[in-house]
């Protein structure tokens, strides 16, 4: 349903920019962006103790006020449980895991079809609407509990359940959001994204241009 909703919102105004697109002074942005919670559904998981906020850097080149650029790179921990087990007794362990996504986003701004067709504000630039796809890598990094080697020697199998125990590390996949953006001024503003983005679903962050 996501990627429905998103569809629509760039294939509709996109009709409208791909006549209009014009040159316009280049600029960089820098983006941080913020998330305690709206986890995504493709990194949830079901023994998950607990995680920590999550944070993003973007840096992007915008080559017109239509088509932007950006590269990225996340950070995020959390620890999950799992379980040493000996004779039928369980021993609960503790699994710290790093997730680092980096990647590059493609973004198209849809603001002057809102703007000019539609009339939904009424200054030009105080609002930006836009759609983003991009591809992604996860690099991730495990920290098993330090008790495993102890449980071990004791004859203890280990570990008895770990969940998630997959390799995602170098896992490579496609993200894609739609956000819209309040400019308190030509170089600060706050935005907020929904979609499926690198590690969450919803993204609140801040925005600067230079």
């Amino acid at each position: 349903m996501k990627l429905l909703v998103t569809i629509f919102f760039c294939i509709v105004p996109s009709l409208y920019f791909f006549g209009q697109i014009s040159s316009s002074k280049p600029n960089l942005t820098t983006e941080v962006i913020g998330s305690v919670f709206f986890d995504s559904e493709r990194w949830f998981n079901q023994n998950e103790e607990e995680n920590y906020f999550y944070g993003e850097l973007r840096t992007g080149y915008s080559f017109n006020k239509y088509i932007e650029a950006s590269f990225f790179a996340g950070y995020e921990r959390r620890y999950f449980g799992y379980f040493a087990e000996q004779n039928g007794n369980l021993f609960l362990l503790s699994m710290e895991r790093n997730y680092v996504p980096v990647g590059i986003n493609f973004r198209l701004y849809l603001s002057d079809f809102f703007f000019e067709k539609l009339k939904l504000w009424k200054k030009k630039e105080r609002w930006d609407v836009y759609n983003q796809i991009g591809i992604a890598v996860m690099k991730v990094k495990d920290k098993r509990d330090s008790r495993e080697s102890y449980y071990r020697n004791q004859g203890a199998y280990v570990p008895y359940f770990l969940y998630p125990y997959v390799e995602r590390n170098g896992q490579k996949y496609f993200t894609y959001m739609a956000g819209i953006r309040y400019n308190f001024s030509k170089k600060l503003g706050i935005f907020i994204e929904g979609g499926q983005g690198a590690f969450k679903d919803l993204q609140i962050g801040l925005s600067a241009k230079f």
